[in-house]
C-alpha cells in the first residue's frame, strides 16, 4: 500500500497519542478486574466520538462493535485493545465541469 502523503500515518498517531492519554487520566492506578475493560471500552468510545466530531476519523457507529477491549492471555496486569480506525480522507484532487448555458 502506498500513501499520497503522510497525513494518515499521521492521524493514526494522533489517535493513539488521544486515547492513550484518556486510558491515562481516567485510570491512573486502576484495578484490572472484569469490570475494567467495559469501562476502558467507553472511555476509548468517548475519545472516538469526539475525533469524529472533529472530523479526524469517521463512521465511528459503524465501526464501533470491532472495538474490542480484553485481558492478555499472557500478561495478567495488561489489558489490550483492538481500535478500528476509519480516518477521515484529505481533499487531494477536485474534478469539475463548466457547462456553457446558451
Amino acid at each position: 500500500m502506498s500513501l499520497l502523503d503522510i497525513t494518515t500515518i499521521r492521524t493514526l498517531d494522533y489517535v493513539r497519542k488521544a486515547c492513550r492519554e484518556r486510558i491515562a487520566l481516567r485510570f491512573p492506578r486502576e484495578k484490572l478486574s472484569e469490570r475494567t475493560p467495559p469501562k476502558v471500552r467507553s472511555e476509548l468510545l468517548d475519545v472516538l466520538f469526539k475525533l469524529e466530531e472533529l472530523e479526524i476519523v469517521e463512521a465511528v457507529e459503524d465501526n464501533k462493535d470491532a472495538l474490542i477491549v480484553e485481558r492478555d492471555l499472557q500478561d495478567v496486569n495488561r489489558l489490550d485493545a483492538k481500535i478500528p480506525v476509519d480516518v477521515v480522507n484529505g481533499l487531494h484532487v477536485f474534478a469539475g465541469r463548466i457547462d456553457l448555458l446558451l
